[in-house]
């Protein structure tokens, strides 16, 4: 058991918050420390995911700016799907359901948008 007491404190969150059903992941089957598996967001909910990350400063130094400005120069990213949705926090998985970055708190929101910023560069 002592590979999930980092997940438990999450896990007790989830489950008092209300917020379980946004939780479409088991801890440890492909997110970090019961976040969901990002992998699956699209070009604009990534953009608009970090763009919320950077300027809820969730996200230290120049790297997380520069690939947001670069996503945001690209044609038609301000406009596909997603893209306003990550604005507000939202992140729009490809099972169909939604993960708010705004329902968590401390260390588990930085380590949710580093995991947007990861997925952000894929589409650099």
């Amino acid at each position: 058991m002592k590979c999930l007491a980092p997940i438990l404190p999450l896990a007790a969150l989830f489950a008092t918050s209300g917020a379980a059903a946004q939780l479409p992941s088991i801890p440890g089957m492909g997110g970090i420390g019961g976040l969901p598996d990002i992998s699956s967001i699209g070009v604009g909910n990534a953009t608009g995911a970090l763009g919320y990350c950077v300027k809820n400063k969730l996200l230290k130094g120049a790297d997380a700016g520069s690939v947001l400005n670069t996503l945001n120069g690209k044609p038609n990213v301000a406009t596909s799907p997603g893209y306003a949705d990550g604005q507000s926090g939202n992140l729009k998985l490809g099972n169909g359901s939604n993960f708010s970055l705004s329902g968590i708190q401390g260390q588990a929101k930085t380590q949710a948008c580093n995991m947007v910023l990861k997925q952000a560069k894929t589409f650099l």
